[in-house]
């Protein structure tokens, strides 16, 4: 704990690899009665191409496997990308996933309190088949 402030942000997001780690740990989960979510912390920027992220996009729809994001800290490069990722998984329907865009300001913990992430129409969200996954590059110096 004494060199938890040494830790700064850096690097890069491979955004579909933790993506693909997160429903690998969905579908070799022990009780499979609830309803699979995915919920995604970004605090770094994605570089993944649009395309790429459309394509997992879909695969998941198929899977029926809802994705929270909450995204923050790089909101003014990820969050087109993130809104078309979330718009593609909802379809037609539009509900299931949801996007939350922090700015610096606002507390985050406040922000999520008052998403839809907690207090969701399905409110599924934090069901036991939820995996969170914190998408942000954390190097310590030395």
């Amino acid at each position: 704990m004494s060199s938890l402030h040494e830790i700064e942000p850096t690097g890069n997001v491979n955004f579909l690899t933790g993506i693909k780690i997160a429903q690998l740990a969905l579908k070799h989960r022990q009780s499979k009665n609830h309803k699979t979510r995915i919920i995604i912390f970004v605090g770094s920027p994605i570089e993944t191409e649009d395309k790429d992220l459309q394509r997992v996009a879909k695969k998941l729809r198929k899977e029926k496997v809802n994705v929270d994001i909450v995204n923050f800290g790089e909101t003014e490069d990820n969050t087109e990308k993130l809104t078309s990722f979330v718009n593609t998984l909802n379809g037609k329907e539009g509900t299931g996933s949801h996007i939350v865009t922090v700015s610096v300001g606002p507390n985050l913990s406040d922000a999520l309190k008052k998403s839809a992430i907690l207090s969701g129409d399905d409110m599924g969200s934090m069901a036991p088949a939820s995996t969170l996954l914190t998408l942000s590059s954390l190097k310590v110096l030395s």
